[in-house]
């Protein structure tokens, strides 16, 4: 383990290391490096049953993760029992986003639990309003699945060249 500091900076820059790789590097000017680009070693952060806290005060600032330009896999929230994983922004929105073919999957595991969306009060949902062509597919014929659909006095109105409707026990009430 090697620790130095600059005896020339009034900052006390820093540099941590072991094994010849830099752990910690401080610069004169405040910046944080943690952990290195040059080996394949994992960074762990635990606190045992306390928070790990990120960016936790009152400073406007920005939290980059996993934004490098290497491929990346990044997994938020644990699975494990009661474990819940809350995204959240005030009014500057939540964006979720892929690029080319990839997809966004919401809910595609087997379990039996609700994928809600826009169930707040004061909420529209759009859905597939963008200006290019695309299919819209919603419900399965799979056993006994069924598809409500549900308004209010604004009525419900399709703006559609053709619409079709089928049932396959009966008629059309």
């Amino acid at each position: 383990l090697n620790i130095a500091t600059l005896a020339s900076s009034n900052a006390k820059p820093l540099i941590v290391s072991a094994g010849g790789n830099t752990v910690l590097d401080i610069t004169a000017s405040g910046a944080l490096t943690f952990g290195n680009t040059t080996a394949n070693t994992p960074i762990t952060l635990n606190a045992g049953t306390g928070a790990v806290n990120i960016a936790d005060d009152a400073g406007d600032s920005s939290v980059n993760i996993a934004t490098g330009a290497g491929a990346k896999t990044l997994t938020l929230g644990s699975t494990n029992t009661t474990s819940s994983t809350t995204i959240q922004s005030g009014t500057g929105n939540t964006s979720v986003q892929t690029t080319g073919t990839g997809s966004i999957n919401l809910g595609t595991n087997s379990s039996t639990g609700d994928v809600n969306v826009a169930t707040g009060s004061q909420a529209n949902l759009n859905l597939g309003t963008g200006t290019t062509a695309k299919n819209i597919n919603i419900g399965n014929t799979t056993g006994s699945t069924s598809l409500n659909l549900s308004a209010g006095a604004g009525g419900l109105t399709t703006n559609a060249s053709q619409l079709f409707v089928t049932q396959a026990i009966s008629n059309l009430a």
